[in-house]
């Protein structure tokens, strides 16, 4: 929680920390040690009343609601973007496996959370603040013990909750949305389909869609459904036009069914730039992965020294330093065996 609040100490003027009241693990030492002021709450199986309940009474024009397992890593235009005159600002979220999305973390004073759980700021007039960069990192974020708390929490909480929201509703689409994605995350992948399938048929935004469909493909990828993989990720990229993602996602399907060649064409194609800002991103970049995955189609198509090649950029591209010599090991083998070939 303190690079939480170091991250944004600088650009803010009051700061309000709400605490579990079961918290042990020296939370109240470093609120204590920051915080304007300190409050405490009995955890209710409502997040939305947790955020609404920090905020209340805050005087300031605006706020900006952070996790303790959250920091800022870039706020530019600022104060030019405090001036306009919405009331919420969409600030890109970047998870662990560098995954974005987009969600409202600055908002004006007396707007308010709804939903127990997988909540949102409801607001009237919104626009996008991309430069706004918040990186989520329950990794180094929290301890151990305590992430182990939330998982066991949220594993009860979404399938019971946004079932509930599921029932009253059917065409609540961010229930049905959440549900998928609990279950991909599960490994359920059936299960998953199911949820993203009934999501697909209320959900008309493009962007939503587009990662839906992506995860869907995932999904029977997982399966070993290679075509229904390739039919999904071919909707996606309709979706929303040309993307880096979906050219890696089509050559890993490809690598899956034994089609080196084409595998080939969409993993050199995935190196390109995309050309729309997208809301919504599956995976952050991973070249060395990437150089991985081609040389192993080389190898596969018994084109050695070509697959040399990539391991090397594979190892040039990889910071990990153990995945590194691996690499390098596989290039040098390559270039031995096409030698003797």
């Amino acid at each position: 929680m303190e690079k939480c609040i170091l991250s944004c100490k600088d650009f803010v003027n009051y700061i309000v920390i709400a605490i579990d009241k079961t918290s042990d693990d020296g939370t109240e030492e470093i609120a204590k040690k920051y915080a304007n002021e300190v409050k405490y709450f009995d955890f209710e199986d409502d997040f939305a009343k947790i955020r609404n309940f920090a905020h209340e009474g805050v005087k300031q024009d605006w706020i900006l609601s952070l996790d303790g397992h959250e920091f800022i890593e870039k706020h530019d235009r600022l104060e030019e973007m405090l001036e306009t005159d919405a009331d919420g600002l969409i600030c890109t979220m970047v998870q662990e496996n560098d995954s974005t999305f987009r969600n409202a973390k600055i908002y004006k004073t007396g707007v308010q959370y709804e939903g127990r759980v997988h909540e949102f700021v409801v607001c009237k007039k919104p626009i996008v603040y991309a430069d706004f960069v918040i990186r989520h990192d329950r990794v180094h974020g929290q301890t151990s013990h305590g992430a182990a708390l939330r998982d066991a929490q949220r594993v009860g909480q979404v399938p019971r909750i946004m079932g509930e929201e599921y029932r009253k509703n059917k065409k609540n689409v961010t229930a049905t949305l959440h549900l998928g994605m609990y279950n991909q995350g599960m490994g359920n992948f059936w299960e998953a389909i199911k949820w993203y399938k009934r999501t697909l048929k209320y959900d008309k935004y493009g962007g939503q869609r587009w990662w839906e469909l992506f995860n869907m493909s995932l999904c029977y990828l997982a399966l070993g459904k290679h075509f229904r993989a390739f039919w999904y990720v071919e909707r996606a990229e309709r979706a929303l036009v040309h993307t880096w993602e979906v050219q890696k996602l089509k050559g890993m399907i490809y690598f899956a069914a034994g089609k080196y060649e084409k595998a080939l064409d969409c993993l050199i194609e995935s190196f390109h730039q995309n050309r729309l800002d997208q809301p919504y991103k599956p995976w952050g970049r991973d070249n060395a992965g990437t150089w991985n995955l081609i040389g192993e189609c080389f190898f596969r198509g018994g084109k050695y020294l070509e697959a040399g090649i990539a391991f090397g950029k594979a190892a040039k591209e990889c910071e990990n330093e153990d995945a590194k010599v691996f690499f390098q090991k596989r290039s040098e083998l390559m270039e031995k065996m096409s030698q003797e070939k």
